[in-house]
């Protein structure tokens, strides 16, 4: 029965491969579309930026103009600016934040005791 057993193995390779591509394209299909609500403000002005003097220019670029990078002045207007909108990883709203919250119930802490 040599015929059946090649029918077999390829019918279940067809399923696999059928499996296979609805797997990989499952994600697609069960995907939610993005409410984007939330603006992101900019808070920096280019009006005083100098590409030639305080960016820098991109290596790898296809365009026959100059592409300058202003992230280097942005940032020192950030911090002129007394750096607005700023998160320090260790600050007590960032640690009580949901994403840093621990799921461990009994956690201890440095200087706990077991009495």
């Amino acid at each position: 029965m040599p015929g059946r057993e090649c029918r077999d193995s390829s019918f279940s390779a067809t399923i696999l491969a059928l499996l296979m591509v609805v797997t990989s394209l499952s994600p697609l299909a069960m995907a939610e579309d993005i409410d984007d609500d939330e603006s992101e403000s900019f808070v920096g002005d280019l009006s005083g930026f100098d590409p030639i003097t305080e960016g820098k220019e991109y290596l790898f670029s296809e365009s026959p103009i100059p592409i300058y990078s202003a992230t280097g002045f942005l940032k020192s207007q950030w911090r002129s600016d007394g750096y607005p909108d700023l998160t320090l990883p260790f600050s007590e709203s960032y640690i009580n934040s949901r994403s840093s919250t621990r799921s461990c119930d009994n956690a201890w802490s440095e200087g706990d005791t077991d009495d």
